[in-house]
């Protein structure tokens, strides 16, 4: 279970269409603006990456990105990216290791790509975070053996690095009662694992339900992983779907970063997935870990009001200080971050929506640009106070 399966690749299923659209639109986003802002190399980690390609003939994510990489429209990111491929199936790593041999990126690109048969504990995650150079990982197991909250702080505390983690919350529910895998569970649950055992066990919640849960302790366990070790800020976005008719619950793609915005590009990509393939994959737009570009519901800008209020009662200095949208994005992000463990799911226009609200009820205080000419209250660079009452209304 420490890699992915041949029988996987038999054909693509729905759920891994998902992920790797997801991986390669932020792919592109990610690479676009991080090689204007730091130096020589930039890497790509794939520990569990199959080999290129299902028996259908469909992509998997290593081809998509080798096409998104031959596109580029110059050489700087194919002179800097080294990408890392591995599998723990050598059969599998053996084709994949063809498959990008015959692909015409290839020949593009400055440093080959390495290919490592190994189990994803087994790889010295130092050769790759010496130096302090950016990664975007991949991390997607077969099921959840080799991952764990100390692998993923190891791949994102360089500056830069962001992580993408597919969450099987199907196989964790399955098997995290066994004796034989509680080591495991340890790693991917830390203090928390008694809890997430409870929670398999209960009868007062739904399968859905539990998978949320299970996906939380994770994430307050790779909160207080990261917090140990380094008082930066994280973020951590999850976006569930259900896929594949056999399957009850959902899964769970989960983006950790420790820069804001990164948060605010991946939203963009998820928000794009919703709008392109939701009525193909039965898209549940209404669940909490969700993004979606339509209104989740009626009441999500004033749900957004109601959380700036609570969060202007706890912070009085913030009536004090002068933010735009990106500003106020953030602070909701970190509120959220604090207490859920959790980056809130709105999109940045949701926020905007809300902000208009308020500004129509009188409570923001508008910095006029002097000499200029505007017909916008608010836009999405505009400076602005929060002025709500004392009861944050």
């Amino acid at each position: 279970m420490g890699s992915t399966t041949s029988d996987f690749y038999e054909s693509q299923k729905d759920k891994s269409r998902i992920k790797s659209y997801i991986v390669t639109e932020f792919f592109k986003a990610y690479f676009s603006i991080i090689n204007y802002r730091f130096g020589e190399e930039i890497w790509y980690l794939d520990f569990f990456c199959g080999p290129g390609y299902y028996k259908d003939g469909n992509k998997s994510t290593p081809m998509l990105l080798l096409d998104t990489i031959e596109n580029f429209h110059n050489d700087d990111i194919r002179n800097k990216l080294r990408m890392v491929f591995n599998d723990k199936d050598p059969k599998l790593i053996a084709e994949l290791d063809k498959n990008i041999r015959q692909h015409p990126a290839y020949g593009k690109l400055k440093y080959p790509p390495e290919i490592l048969n190994l189990s994803a504990s087994q790889i010295d995650l130092s050769r790759y975070t010496f130096g302090n150079t950016p990664i975007f990982s991949f991390v997607d197991p077969w099921g959840y053996k080799d991952t764990s909250a100390s692998q993923v702080w190891e791949l994102i505390k360089n500056k830069g690095s962001d992580c993408v983690l597919f969450f099987n919350s199907n196989r964790i529910l399955q098997d995290i009662g066994k004796d034989e895998n509680e080591t495991d569970f340890r790693q991917i649950f830390g203090a928390y694992f008694d809890d997430a055992c409870d929670i398999q066990k209960s009868g007062k919640y739904d399968q859905q339900t539990k998978a949320e849960l299970l996906l939380k302790l994770f994430a307050q366990n790779l909160y207080n992983t990261v917090h140990e070790n380094n008082k930066c800020k994280l973020y951590i976005l999850p976006f569930g779907f259900k896929s594949d008719e056999n399957e009850k619950i959902s899964h769970y793609i989960v983006f950790i970063t420790k820069n804001h915005k990164a948060v605010v590009e991946m939203r963009k990509v998820m928000g794009k997935f919703n709008n392109t393939f939701a009525s193909t994959f039965g898209y549940d737009s209404k669940t909490a870990l969700q993004i979606s570009l339509f209104d989740r519901e009626e009441g999500s800008v004033n749900d957004i009001i109601e959380l700036m209020g609570r969060i202007f009662n706890e912070y009085p200095s913030f009536y004090k200080g002068k933010m735009n949208l990106s500003v106020l994005s953030e602070r909701l992000d970190d509120y959220s971050m604090h207490k859920n463990y959790f980056s809130l799911s709105y999109p940045e226009g949701k926020i905007k929506s809300a902000v208009k609200e308020l500004d129509n009820k009188g409570f923001v205080r508008i910095i006029e640009p002097v000499g200029k000419k505007w017909r916008d209250r608010i836009t999405n660079d505009r400076e602005f106070y929060i002025e709500f009452d004392k009861e944050g209304k």
